[in-house]
């Protein structure tokens, strides 16, 4: 209980006491008989006021903690079907993505030459893909990736250069993810 509604309840129990004490030790003549009855319904009413006063400010913190609670779930409800993108990059020797990670690679040209030339064999070469993946609720749809890869290779002369890729989905539903082959 808060600390006011438990000074106001001492408050009006001690009036009450002390005013029931008084006509407790006084002598009840008839002429007076009415003065204590409209005492004991102003007690009554005393009591009545208080339980109702206390209800309202109960209504009243109750009111406000439903407003708050509708303000969290509006936001809650707006945002909870939102999609939630994670971008990151991925080294492998394996451009089939076989390796169990889930992601689905992104058809294009240069996934199909990345293809080719993990078939044709010799040097083992490495793959970089840019992978999305959605981790939200909704899906993304109309999703363009734009990569901008700077690559510094010590073993070619031309060391320094970018590699600039651009994919476009119309939807990446929730819980997958989407390679696209960079380099």
């Amino acid at each position: 209980m808060a600390r006011g509604t438990i000074i106001r309840l001492v408050v009006v129990s001690i009036s009450l006491l002390a005013g029931g004490v008084f006509i407790w030790r006084t002598q009840l003549d008839p002429s007076r008989a009415t003065l204590y009855i409209t005492a004991i319904i102003g007690a009554a009413t005393t009591v009545y006021a208080l339980i109702t006063y206390e209800m309202l400010l109960q209504n009243q913190t109750m009111a406000q903690a439903a407003g708050d609670s509708t303000k969290v779930m509006e936001r809650t409800l707006r945002f909870s079907y939102a999609p939630n993108l994670l971008y990151r990059t991925l080294n492998t020797k394996d451009p089939t993505l076989q390796t169990g990670k889930g992601f689905t690679p992104f058809n294009n040209d240069d996934y199909t030459r990345a293809l080719r030339e993990f078939n044709e064999g010799g040097q083992p070469k490495e793959f970089v893909f840019a992978i999305i993946q959605n981790v939200g609720r909704g899906p993304a749809t109309n999703l363009t990736m734009e990569a901008k890869y700077n690559v510094w290779d010590t073993n070619n002369p031309n060391k320094n250069y970018s590699v600039n890729r651009t994919a476009s989905m119309q939807i990446l539903e929730p819980n997958n993810s989407v390679a696209v082959c960079i380099y």
